[in-house]
Formats: structure tokens, C-alpha cells, sequence
């Protein structure tokens, strides 16, 4: 999902990698029609995310850096991520993105790992 201050490399390589391999990375964002990566590397959405729909989606991809701040207070965003969740989607966030599924609710008695301020902290998760 595009939204300012997204680190850059987070959103980057894993967009170049799901393009090179034809998975379709499609951007909606929350607003704008460009949007500025945390060093400043720009990126233009593909539509904003109200249109998005979990259908046409492989999966979400939410990269860390500030934008997860924005993302997880956005009622279109969670929309998707619980839709992409009741379909059966994998939900993928990177650093601190986690906040996004949190905020959906959709980790609510699943097994999730994460590393937040150096500390390992999960829900439930085995070792």
C-alpha cells in the first residue's frame, strides 16, 4: 500500500521482486496520487485503496517505516485488510506494519511473530 514515509528499501525491494515475478504488485493508496518514501524516493499509487478489492488482490504487502502510523488509522485500509482476511489471504507487514493487521483485528487467536524495539514480542507463537 502506498503511503507517505514508507521505508523505502521495505517497499522497494519486495515491490521490484513481486513484479519480476509477475505477481501483480498493484499500490493503492490512501489519498494521494504520489506519495514520498521515507528517504524521498518517490512512488505513485495505482488507485486508492476505497477501490481496491480483495478479489483482484494476491495479497497486502505493508511495508514499515512512518507509514504504518497513517495506515492503521485509515477505515479503507482496515476494510481491505479484513476483507483480504476473510477471504483467506496471507496479510504480510514488515517492522512496525504489524500495527495494521493489529488495528484490523484480524490477529485476534492467531500464531504471529514480530520483532518491535529490538524485543521479540508476539501473540501466540512457538519458538
Amino acid at each position: 500500500m502506498a503511503e507517505n514515509l514508507c521505508d523505502d528499501l521495505e517497499f522497494w525491494y519486495r515491490t521490484i521482486r513481486l513484479r519480476e515475478a509477475r505477481a501483480g504488485a498493484v499500490l493503492p493508496g490512501t489519498g494521494d496520487a504520489r506519495y514520498k518514501r521515507k528517504h524521498g524516493l518517490p512512488v505513485e499509487a495505482d488507485g486508492p485503496v476505497e477501490s481496491a478489492r480483495a478479489r483482484d488482490l494476491n495479497a497486502p504487502v505493508i511495508s514499515g517505516g512512518k507509514a504504518p502510523e497513517r495506515l492503521h488509522c485509515s477505515q479503507a485500509v482496515l476494510d481491505l485488510v479484513r476483507d483480504m482476511d476473510r477471504a483467506g489471504k496471507l496479510i504480510a507487514s514488515i517492522c512496525h506494519a504489524g500495527s495494521v493487521p493489529a488495528s484490523a483485528g484480524v490477529l485476534n487467536g492467531r500464531i504471529v511473530g514480530a520483532r518491535l524495539s529490538g524485543n521479540r514480542s508476539n501473540g501466540d507463537s512457538p519458538d
